[in-house]
């Protein structure tokens, strides 16, 4: 028994025109997504792979709440192929500038 027979969809919401509440078509529509090869197609924001670009963004953040010497540091934690990425430099100037 799959799991559209263990909890059949009530004729009410059929009836309502429902996009999904019909049997048929909850029975045809496709279970899960393709799976997605992460090393083929990287994530990429900005420029910059997924990691570091969330690196650079929590720097931002530490920035906004004063504490440029704890963007500073997660500045630092990135990895050399993003040290020269313009929106790294451009954080860590800021950085650099709050401090002094």
């Amino acid at each position: 028994m799959n799991s559209i027979e263990a909890y059949p969809v009530p004729d009410l919401l059929v009836q309502s025109g429902i996009p999904g509440s019909n049997q048929e078509e909850q029975e045809t529509a496709p279970r899960h997504a393709p799976p997605i090869d992460l090393a083929a197609d990287p994530v990429v924001y900005a420029g910059l792979p997924l990691e570091d670009a969330v690196r650079v963004k929590s720097a931002e953040l530490w920035l906004k709440l004063g504490e440029a010497d704890e963007a500073l540091r997660e500045l630092e934690r990135l990895p050399s192929r993003s040290w020269d990425h313009v929106w790294a430099l451009k954080t860590r100037i800021l950085a650099l500038a709050v401090l002094g």
